[in-house]
Parts: structure tokens; C-alpha cells; sequence
């Protein structure tokens, strides 16, 4: 019997063990890179060096990834840029000067094109990353040890919008970009779709699950919000959409959203209220007690905090609202009213004007606010009236750059951001040597009183070559930078490295609408600028004859005229011979026109020109008449060259 009994139970163990499957080894990096395109170079022959900046812009890129362990460390960001995840170890303390983060790892994307979205698993020990690519893949992470334990293919075509795992982790949901929009629910452990279905005609922002039901989704974008259901049916389990009905209320893109626990829905708006869903209709509109918006302009941050039990919303206007949960909830307005008054808990203004696109929490009262156009910064709520605000606690040095360009002379680089700011680097340090930022004027804020400066981006940078530059014995090799911005200005910045400044020596306006591209010729004698106005100026670069060992003189930029062209112009250069540039349209043509070798000529005689060697910013900022702008219009021949076997698109 004691024989017998002792077989029962080892088949017993034996059949429990066939029971639970072993989890499939680790995918190693080499059956996840995409292959090389001809023109590429390995990552395997390339050694990373740094990384400089964030792309705080993005949607669903900021989380906590570890919170803070005190003493050790102020918790672990998890953050992308470019084709980077990043996993930031804060310092316990907040830094008194210098950088906050402690340390930096780096993951790579496998397709090549950047990421689109993160997501991080209720549990911590996984992380998700939708990447966006030709049929992009999302990879699961395990942490601390980042290796890819799972891989999620053939969810969408482009790019993945957001991911987001299931409260109980069990699920993930992904929403592809353009041009399919597929709302996918996996079963993120089997690497199984369990359905799938078009989310919408247009682009969808979002993606979340009810709190206490997996069953239960919602998404939203341009102009809809949309409720989901997997409902099993004679057929199996199918994903029904039931598409938000704004009625009253006025149709608005919808940025973010809360699935409160009652699977009521909290959204913002474009216009600054914040709305509550009761199934596919609108229960009522929230405006504060005083009947003011709960935000001016678009709201970003619509988060349920469960721990804290209340909702927290954030804008473009700079604040961070706390609201009372249950005084949300239990809104109600009379079958004549639309609108539910509700008082807020606190509010604090971080800075006028600021673009916050995310607030997430690192521990009771402490959030991370991230800026749409800057870095990440800390608040702290250390009382029901006190707060305080660290600004760039994850310093974001270069802006949102918008364009780059290194000296062929020495290692200098300087970058151009949507900031508006023009940043002097020494890459081999890694290090910011300084910034610069033009004066703007005030613009007053009549929703919350006040002014504020508003930002004007820098689009595009090229390094001045030496030829047209300020060379002399203090200044061996140039160090200049030609600068466009969006309000088609043209600067000429000299980089004073030993003061630690930008200084300007040259500003002109040639264009109307943004400029998208500036090039210099070959020899320096020309330089040209392009724009989404659909135009591209000529320059003749004249050397000034004056000379000086200690004073510096600007070379002359004299304008020959302008062309003309189909579409916005998208990129530009010289051909190697000066008698002619390269342009790439917005419309995809590709056109040569051809420059005259006269270009130091002048074809506008009777039109007035301003001294090009003073800094004053009124230089070609004065609306020119018809017949000044007929008199520098040019006639260049051209032909459209072949685009046969261009980069692919991703």
C-alpha cells in the first residue's frame, strides 16, 4: 500500500509539473533588428557615446518605472527619445545644483524609426515599448534586467499611438497610427491577439482600461472619444464601439481621459472643460465653482488617483488641478442644465503658459510634470497651501531640437530648438557650453490675467563656412551659425566660446512663413534660404574690406532675389560647382534650377537695402510692396530630376 501510494503521488507531482509550461527563453537582439537597408551601417559598427536631450513633445513617454526608495535612490524614470528607451535613476535628494539623475541605460528600438509609445505593467517587472517602423513590433521588457521576453507582431502598419497593460496585467491594448487606427487586445503572455478591429477614420491619442474591468476599454483622438465593450456572441468574443455623442457640447479632439472605477469616463476638451461620460453620452459639463473653465485651452493630464482619491488635470495653461473624486462622480445637473459645478481641491500655476503633457505621480505629493517643450520638473505639495516646484529636474538641455550642425573645424556643435533656443555644445564632454534666446515680445493672458512671452521656434541651423565667416587671429576658424525661425527671420550667431555667449551679428527676413532650410555654397560666396512659403532667396555673401586683428567684421549679405516653386520647400543644397541648388518639395518633386554666375551681381537696383552689417532686427522685418518684392522675384530655369530609388519612407 505505502508502495502504491507513493506512485500516486509522484504522478500526481508529474502531471502538475506538464500542467505549468516553462516560459520560452529571451529573444536575443539578432532576431529582432530589422535588415539593413543598402545604404546603412551597422549598429554593431557604431559604439554609442551619449545622448543629449528628451523628447518631452510625445504622448505616453514618461512613467515611473521604480518608486523612490529613500536613501537609494528618487525612483526610476522610464522615458523615450529618438529610437532610445531610457531608464533614469533619480538622485534620493533633489540636487542643490547639477543633475538630478543619477545614472542613465539605454535600450535600443529594433525597427529603427523611433518609439511611439511605453507602457509599464502593474506589477513593475515588465515594460512594454510599441515602436513605429514598416509593421512596427511591441517588445516586452523584463526589469531590472531589460531583456525582451516577449515580442507582439503585426499590430499595425506605421506606428504604435499607445499601449497600455490591463489593471490586472493579464491584457494589453495597442492603437496603431495612420493609416490603419487598429485597436488591438493581446494576450500579452501567449503573444496572441484576441481582437482586433478599426478604432476610427482618424488619428486615435489613447488607449485605456477600466480600472476593475478588462472587458472594458476606451479610446480617443480627433474629434470623438469611443467606449468598448468585448462582448461574447453567437460568433465568440467581439470588440463592440459604442462612439461618444457630444450633443450640446462642442466637438473637440479629446487628448486624455480617466475610466473612473463606476466605468463612468472623465475627458477634456479643446476648449478647456472637462467632460463626464455616462455610457456614449454626456452626463454633464465640470466648470469650477466660481463657473470658470477648469483649464484655458487644451487639457493634457485627466489622471484618477485611487490612492489619493482624486483627479488630477493639466494643460496647456500652465496649472495642475486637483479635484475631489466623489464630488466628480456624483456630478448632477437638472434635465435643463448642462453644466455641474465643481470646487477644486488645489491648484498650482507652475508657469504661465506652460505646455504640460503629462503629471505623473512618484509618491504622496510629489509629481513629475512633464513639458511639452522642456525638460521634467518636480512638485512638491508640502502643504494644503504650500508647494513647492523644481524646474528641469531631468534637465532637457537641447530643447526640442529641430536641427543640428557640427563645425568642420574643431568639436563644436551647436543645435536650434522649437524653444526657440540656439545651443553651443562640446560633444566630446557632452557638454552644453550655452544658449541663447531671442527677445519676443509679451503677449498678455486675458484668461488668467497677467503676460507672457510666447515662443518662437528655431527651425533650422547650418554652420557658416570659414569663407564667409569672421576670421581673424583670435578667431582662427569659424564659429557662426546661420539660425531660421518660424516667422522667417534669418540669424547669423557667433559663438563666443571663452565668455560663454552667443553674440548677433546679423538678422534678416526673407521669408513670410517659416523657414525650413538654409544652405551656403560650396566656396562660401552664396548662400540661400527656403521656406514653407513656397520660396527660396538668394544671397550673395560679400567679405567686408575691413580688417582688424581684435575687431570683428561681419560679412555682407546682399540679396540677389527670389524663386518661386510649386510646393513648401523640405530641403535644399548646392551643387559642388555653385551653379546650381537641389530642391525638395513638400509635394515629393525634386527640381535643379540652375544659378546664374552673376550672383554677385545686383538685379534690384532701385529697391532699398538695409546695412546688412548692423544686428538691428528691424533689417528686413517691414512688409515689402508689390513692386519691391516684383524687382527681386527671379526667373530660374530648371529641370525635375529623377527620384528613382530614394530612401523609403517609415
Amino acid at each position: 500500500m505505502e508502495d502504491a501510494t507513493s506512485a500516486e503521488i509522484d504522478l500526481e507531482q508529474n502531471e502538475d509539473v506538464q500542467d505549468v509550461q516553462p516560459e520560452a527563453p529571451d529573444y536575443a537582439t539578432s532576431q529582432l533588428v530589422r535588415p539593413l537597408y543598402n545604404w546603412e551601417i551597422s549598429r554593431d559598427h557604431l559604439v554609442f557615446a551619449d545622448m543629449c536631450g528628451l523628447d518631452t513633445s510625445k504622448r505616453h513617454v514618461l512613467h515611473l518605472l521604480e518608486p523612490v526608495n529613500a536613501g537609494v535612490h528618487g525612483g526610476v524614470l522610464l522615458t523615450a527619445a529618438g529610437n532610445t528607451v531610457q531608464l533614469l535613476t533619480m538622485s534620493p535628494q533633489v540636487a542643490a545644483s547639477g543633475s538630478s539623475v543619477q545614472s542613465r541605460r539605454y535600450v535600443f528600438g529594433f525597427g529603427g524609426s523611433g518609439i511611439g509609445s511605453l507602457a509599464v505593467h502593474p506589477s513593475r517587472k515588465f515594460f512594454a515599448v510599441g515602436e513605429k517602423g514598416v509593421k512596427p513590433n511591441i517588445s516586452i521588457y523584463r526589469y531590472p534586467e531589460l531583456t525582451v521576453s516577449h515580442v507582439l507582431r503585426n499590430g499595425t502598419e506605421r506606428a504604435y499611438a499607445s499601449v497600455e497593460f490591463s489593471q490586472d496585467g493579464e491584457t494589453l491594448a495597442s492603437v496603431g497610427s495612420g493609416p490603419d487606427f487598429l485597436l488591438t487586445v493581446w494576450k500579452w503572455r501567449e503573444e496572441q491577439t484576441v481582437l482586433r478591429c478599426k478604432a476610427f477614420g482618424q488619428d486615435v491619442f489613447s488607449v485605456r482600461f477600466a480600472p476593475t474591468d478588462s472587458g472594458f476599454l476606451a479610446t480617443s483622438g480627433v474629434g470623438h472619444i469611443r467606449l468598448w465593450k468585448m462582448a461574447a456572441t453567437f460568433t465568440g468574443l467581439k470588440l463592440q464601439g459604442d462612439i461618444g455623442k457630444f450633443g450640446k457640447s462642442e466637438l473637440s479632439d479629446i487628448e486624455a481621459f480617466c475610466v473612473l472605477p463606476d466605468k463612468k469616463v472623465l475627458s477634456g476638451t479643446e476648449r478647456g472643460v472637462l467632460l463626464l461620460w455616462d455610457g456614449n453620452f454626456i452626463k454633464c459639463e465640470i466648470m469650477t465653482s466660481r463657473r470658470h473653465l477648469p483649464h484655458a485651452g487644451t487639457i493634457n493630464v485627466v489622471d484618477f488617483d485611487e490612492d489619493e482619491d482624486h483627479i488630477v488635470t493639466a494643460g496647456k495653461d500652465g496649472y495642475v488641478r486637483f479635484w475631489s473624486f466623489d464630488s466628480i462622480d456624483s456630478a448632477d445637473v437638472p434635465a435643463d442644465e448642462t453644466v455641474a459645478l465643481v470646487p477644486m481641491k488645489r491648484q498650482v500655476l507652475v508657469m504661465p503658459q506652460m505646455d504640460i503633457r503629462a503629471v505623473v505621480k512618484q509618491d504622496t505629493g510629489r509629481y513629475l510634470l512633464q513639458d511639452g517643450v522642456g525638460g521634467v520638473h518636480l512638485l512638491l505639495l508640502i502643504n494644503n497651501d504650500e508647494h513647492l516646484v523644481e524646474m528641469d529636474y531631468v534637465p532637457n538641455d537641447t530643447g526640442r531640437a529641430t536641427g543640428i550642425a557640427c563645425s568642420p573645424y574643431e568639436h563644436l556643435a551647436a543645435t536650434c530648438g522649437e524653444d526657440g533656443g540656439v545651443r553651443a555644445w562640446d560633444y566630446v564632454s557632452g557638454t552644453c557650453l550655452m544658449a541663447v534666446f531671442p527677445e519676443l515680445p509679451c503677449i498678455e493672458d486675458q484668461d488668467n490675467g497677467g503676460e507672457y512671452t510666447a515662443l518662437g521656434a528655431a527651425t533650422t541651423i547650418a554652420w557658416v563656412p570659414k569663407s564667409a565667416a569672421v576670421i581673424n587671429d583670435i578667431l582662427p576658424a569659424s564659429r557662426q551659425v546661420a539660425v531660421g525661425f518660424d516667422d522667417g527671420l534669418v540669424r547669423i550667431l557667433l559663438m563666443d566660446v571663452d565668455h560663454r555667449a552667443w553674440v548677433l551679428v546679423n538678422v534678416f527676413k526673407p521669408h513670410s512663413k517659416r523657414v525650413t532650410c538654409v544652405a551656403y555654397s560650396h566656396s562660401g560666396s552664396s548662400f540661400v534660404s527656403a521656406s514653407a512659403d513656397g520660396t527660396f532667396f538668394l544671397f550673395h555673401v560679400v567679405p567686408n574690406i575691413k580688417s582688424s586683428k581684435f575687431v570683428k567684421y561681419q560679412s555682407e549679405y546682399e540679396p540677389y532675389g527670389f524663386q518661386r516653386v510649386p510646393a513648401s520647400v523640405v530641403a535644399i543644397c548646392w551643387r559642388d560647382d555653385d551653379e546650381a541648388v537641389l530642391v525638395t518639395l513638400a509635394n515629393g518633386q525634386v527640381l535643379e534650377y540652375f544659378v546664374p554666375g552673376d550672383l554677385d551681381g545686383n538685379t534690384g537696383g532701385d529697391t532699398e537695402r538695409s546695412d546688412t552689417t548692423t544686428t538691428d532686427e528691424s533689417m528686413f522685418q517691414h512688409e515689402a510692396s508689390a513692386a519691391e518684392r516684383e524687382s527681386f522675384e527671379l526667373q530660374l530655369s530648371s529641370r525635375a530630376r529623377n527620384t528613382r530609388g530614394s530612401i523609403p519612407k517609415h
